[in-house]
């Protein structure tokens, strides 16, 4: 071997290349096993929480539908004989005066245009069906015998309607001139304000519940799109490609196809870029030295 022999540069400079992409390379694939093995446990408690959003969904789907067919039949109470008694009432105003608790105007309105179309249907068949000379004391059953159909679901409503027909037709006696009213149970509406009571308060826990699950959920999505750019892999992966193209694959290659000797500035160029990858490694790990002492001092001071 001759003093101008490039080969003992050569070699030192691969080794000691080698050597740092190795210890980088080690980081690397480590930081990569760690993530993809945190990305896994992500995606399992995304998996687990959208389950649970689904089944929250279908619980909230069956508590709204009970909530609002109390809500209906609260508001059915509270408008029945004001729609029966003035069928001209401004039915805007009257929704707005009896939305029951937990509801809305834009809510109850289809359904009480529906019950004011059944009571004004109920009211045009009873008129039809009544004759000259029925007094106070005919019954729906007398109506039906004389043809008239009781819609699906509207039997309540044509009692209460014929009740108040009833008000305006002669009496057949003395003592029928007095129309027993209807009276209803306190026990029943202790029985019907628990329900609503109980259905109200089940569709806002799951509503909050829901609200929370889709937090969760937001949270792992942005969890996994942050862990699809980890802090310093990328930066790694620079560092350690730039190190192995100057400092193990250029210095191979010179002494696979090169001359026996290199000029001065030759070797110099490769001190150079061995030494500019020497610094990278230092500067990266300096740099995520500091980078994960910020991460620190930012959870002390949130904890505080």
């Amino acid at each position: 071997m001759t003093q101008n022999d490039p080969s003992t540069l050569l070699s030192t400079l691969t080794q000691a290349s080698a050597v740092m992409v190795a210890i980088i390379g080690g980081f690397l694939v480590s930081r990569l096993v760690s993530l993809s093995s945190e990305l896994e446990g992500i995606r399992r408690q995304r998996h687990a929480a959208q389950e649970g959003l689904e089944l929250l969904d279908a619980d909230y789907a069956q508590a709204h539908e009970l909530r609002l067919e109390a809500t209906q039949k609260k508001f059915c109470d509270l408008v029945l004989d004001q729609l029966i008694e003035h069928p001209e009432v401004d039915l805007a105003k009257l929704i707005e005066e009896n939305v029951p608790r937990g509801s809305s105007v834009l809510e109850i309105t289809p359904f009480a245009e529906e019950l004011k179309d059944r009571v004004d249907a109920a009211s045009r068949a009873i008129q039809l069906s009544l004759n000259d000379n029925d007094s106070n004391e005919v019954t729906l059953e007398d109506l039906v015998a004389r043809g008239l159909k009781l819609p699906e679901q509207s039997e309540d409503i044509m009692e209460d309607v014929l009740y108040e027909v009833r008000k305006r037709l002669p009496s057949a006696s003395r003592w029928s001139s007095l129309l027993v009213p209807r009276m209803t149970p306190a026990w029943l509406y202790e029985v019907e304000a628990r329900r609503f009571d109980e259905s109200l308060r089940s569709e806002l826990e799951l509503r909050g519940e829901i609200t929370a699950r889709k937090s969760e959920l937001s949270r792992l999505d942005a969890e996994i799109v942050r862990m699809g750019t980890p802090t310093g892999v990328v930066s790694a992966t620079w560092v350690l490609a730039l190190l192995s193209l100057f400092g193990i694959v250029v210095p191979v290659v010179v002494m696979a196809f090169g001359p026996l000797w290199l000029p001065v500035w030759s070797k110099v160029l490769l001190i150079m870029s061995f030494v500019v990858g020497l610094v990278a490694v230092l500067g990266y790990v300096l740099w995520y030295l500091r980078l994960l002492r910020a991460g620190i001092q930012t959870g002390t001071t949130d904890t505080h």
